[in-house]
């Protein structure tokens, strides 16, 4: 067991505490936990998974209600765990007839003595009009980290892709793990993507949503035949393409590389399910304000190599480093 030391200085007791050194037998012998071992690892090994990319992924066979985690390493307070050579395989409840629920698929340490793991696990959620995700517990005894939040939509007996969102880029459930002694905070690039996506479907200024609004106008102003039982089914079409759009980026991996000193990331990339290159998003042309006046768009085959398209905007900011506009050239 480990020694602590006591000395006297003045009215104050100080308890040093050392490890790890060998035990004599039927001397001076040294004993350690495990707990005592983690925490040492805890000193300059964060919490979350390692490597990123499909590193502990969440995916589905959109079969039924299984869901798997791909192989890879994650690190919990000091204990490691791991998921070797083939998916983890889990599966959830079945729906509510009638209401949605999320669930969460979580990696846990539990250190009570019963227990004694690191584990996968679903927390099931509350089926509700308004479902909420299950919270993470985080005590003296049992730590978890969140991979995914799983949509389980009512009355469906199986689960898609788009049911599922991932949460292994956000440092407040989970994060990355990249070297020993600095944590890669990645939830600025996990909000950035969020706003992004909000940004292109938002009315009225959204990109997808001027582009059918462009569309409309145009079959108004040549035909001046829309009704508004078409107008309203096209509002209808409109609804259904943002989530379409949502769906289909939410296949996507996103990766972000080349962080310039105001802290904007240059080029993101969005990767299919087989780590082939999808769209490559790319800002250039700062001017003095570090304002970046072109962003490209490049569309690859399946292959991830072939270009299909190009679309190149030219911005323009307001003296106060707003977009004023976003021209297509």
């Amino acid at each position: 067991m480990e020694k602590p030391l006591c000395r006297l200085i003045g009215r104050r007791d100080i308890v040093e505490r050392f490890r790890f050194f060998d035990s004599i037998d039927g001397e001076d012998e040294r004993y350690y936990t495990a707990d005592e071992f983690a925490e040492y690892f805890r000193q300059f090994i964060r919490n979350g998974i390692f490597n990123g990319g499909e590193n502990l992924q969440v995916g589905t066979d959109e079969r039924d209600m299984k869901i798997f985690i791909k192989p890879g390493y994650a690190w919990i307070e000091g204990y490691l765990y791991k998921i070797e050579k083939e998916p983890l395989v889990l599966e959830h409840s079945m729906a509510d007839p009638e209401l949605n629920r999320i669930d969460r698929v979580v990696i846990r340490l539990d250190k009570t003595l019963e227990n004694r793991y690191v584990k996968a696990f679903i927390l099931k959620g509350a089926p509700a009009e308004t479902p909420q995700v299950p919270e993470l517990t985080r005590d003296e005894n049992i730590y978890e980290i969140s991979l995914a939040q799983v949509e389980v939509i009512a009355g469906k007996s199986f689960i898609e892709a788009h049911q599922i969102t991932d949460e292994r880029l956000d440092n407040e459930v989970c994060g990355l793990v990249t070297h020993l002694f600095e944590q890669v905070n990645t939830t600025e690039i996990f909000n950035r993507f969020q706003s992004w996506l909000d940004s292109k479907t938002s009315e009225p200024d959204g990109d997808f949503y001027r582009e059918w609004k462009d569309w409309f106008d145009e079959v108004q102003d040549t035909t001046n035949l829309v009704t508004k039982t078409q107008f309203d089914e096209h509002l209808s079409a409109w609804d259904a393409f943002k989530e379409e759009i949502k769906k289909k980026l939410d296949n996507y991996s996103l990766y972000a590389f080349d962080k310039d000193i105001n802290g904007i990331f240059t080029v993101v990339e969005y990767r299919r399910k087989d780590d082939t290159l999808y769209m490559k998003s790319t800002v250039s042309d700062a001017d003095e304000e570090g304002n970046y006046q072109i962003n490209t768009w490049e569309f690859f085959d399946t292959d991830g190599i072939t270009l299909l398209d190009t679309v190149i905007w030219n911005i323009s900011y307001d003296k106060d480093g707003d977009i004023v506009s976003k021209v297509v050239s």
